[in-house]
Order: C-alpha cells, then structure tokens, then sequence
C-alpha cells in the first residue's frame, strides 16, 4: 500500500504493490477469494481490520491503495472505519467511481485508490475533507509513493528511478517489474524494500496483469516466504487455477 507502479505494456496492464507495514501488526492472510455485495473479490485480507490494500474482481476491476492523499497529515484517532474496508466497499460497488462519490468518508483516515474499471484509470483520494477523482491515461505508465512515508525528495528519486526502468531495454513482464519492485534497496530507509529502525518494514509484493481473456494475480509474503498465484478468466468469471 506504500509502493504502486502501473505499466502498460504492449496492452497489457500491469499492476504492482509493496506493502510497507510496522512487524507489530499482525501479519497479513494470504489472498482467497470472497463474496462482497455479490461481487466476487480477490485480495490479501489485513488481519487486524479485516480490510486489504489489493483488490481484483472477475470483472477486471482492480483496486490498489496507499496511505495518505497528497500531502502527510497529523492523524486525528479514533477513525470509525479502516480504510482497507473503504477499498473493498469500493472495488465491489456496482460502479466502483460512483460508489466513492457517494460514500460517507466522515472520520476515515486520508487516502489514494488507484482504481482500474471498465478500461478507465482514475486515482481516487480522499483528503480528509474532500474527494477527488483524477482521471488518468492507461496508455501511460505511473508509480505513486505513499506520503505518510516517504517525503517529497525521496518520491521525486522514485520517480526518477522509475522512469530509468522504463527507458531501458528490460522487457517489462511480470518478472522483471517484480523484480523492480524488489532490488532497489540500496537505501533500507526510503528504497522499494525498506527496514526501517523504527519498525517499519516491506512485508510484500502484489501483482495484478490484466491479459486479453484473463488476469494473473500473484502475492509474496516476504515474512513467511509464501507465494500464491492465481489465475482468473474474465470470460466465465470464476477463478481457474490456484496455487
């Protein structure tokens, strides 16, 4: 929820997501696939709320969240929902742009969705006050630094370093972004793969590639070392294959 690029490569969408979270918090469930608002939704579930940062659905909606709008802010506790609900409210709502617009948002922490729906990109955000829908080029590629954790310096060397991958010859594949997601730790504290001292540590990597007739949906646990990987066809709508 801290790290997201979007790649379109080819026609291909390609959607990956570091979670940066403090060891204390207990550790995240592997990804299932569940029944919301009669939606089918697959995402790794926050064991403490209950809600997720991840989110795909078999009509190839995808929702990604990071922590924080567009600048830090001073948390104001007690919230009365996590954000990580918000997302999935979102992501199995009729019309997933809409049911933002319409919710309620009083006493919920700020924060970015990038929301993948009907071939249309938008970045989602929720200031603390008022919402605001960006609409994006899916032709374009992005990469968003959460601002709750990383300053305006450190997203600006991101972002440079971003668009360095992107002008190279790499091929951009599921392997090579994931492996771009995964090596540009030469700095613990504000690189892709941090250990912070103060607890705060990357504890996975999650990948959505939407394909012309299904989507490659892939989670790393880097406490437990687990992997999944599922396979969903957007043509019967159902899960095809899990690992």
């Amino acid at each position: 929820m801290c790290t997201v690029t979007y790649i379109n490569n080819k026609g291909n969408q390609y959607f990956t997501s570091n979670r940066d979270e403090n060891r204390l918090r207990p550790p995240a469930l592997m990804p299932q696939t569940h029944l919301r608002n009669s939606v089918q939704l697959i995402y790794p579930a926050d064991a403490h709320a209950g809600g997720s940062w991840f989110a795909i659905t078999e009509k190839r909606t995808v929702a990604v969240l990071l922590n924080g709008a567009f600048e830090k802010h001073i948390p104001v506790y007690p919230y009365r929902i996590s954000r990580g609900i918000v997302l999935l409210d979102i992501a199995s709502g009729e019309k997933s742009g809409l049911t933002f617009q319409k919710m309620n948002l009083e006493k919920v922490e700020p924060f970015t969705i990038i929301l993948f729906e009907e071939n249309n990109l938008n970045q989602l955000v929720w200031d603390g006050n008022t919402k605001h829908t960006i609409p994006l080029d899916s032709t374009c590629n992005y990469i968003w630094s959460s601002v709750t954790l990383y300053d305006n310096n450190t997203r600006e060397n991101r972002n440079k370093y971003f668009d360095e991958f992107m002008d190279s010859s790499i091929e951009k594949n599921t392997g090579s972004i994931i492996d771009f997601h995964s090596h540009y730790d030469r700095d613990t504290e504000n690189g892709f793969i941090i250990k912070r001292e103060n607890g705060i540590h990357t504890q996975s990597i999650t990948q959505a590639v939407l394909l012309q007739s299904h989507i490659e949906f892939s989670h790393y646990d880097m406490l437990t070392a687990q992997r999944h990987t599922t396979t969903v066809s957007t043509q019967k709508n159902i899960p095809v294959e899990q690992v």
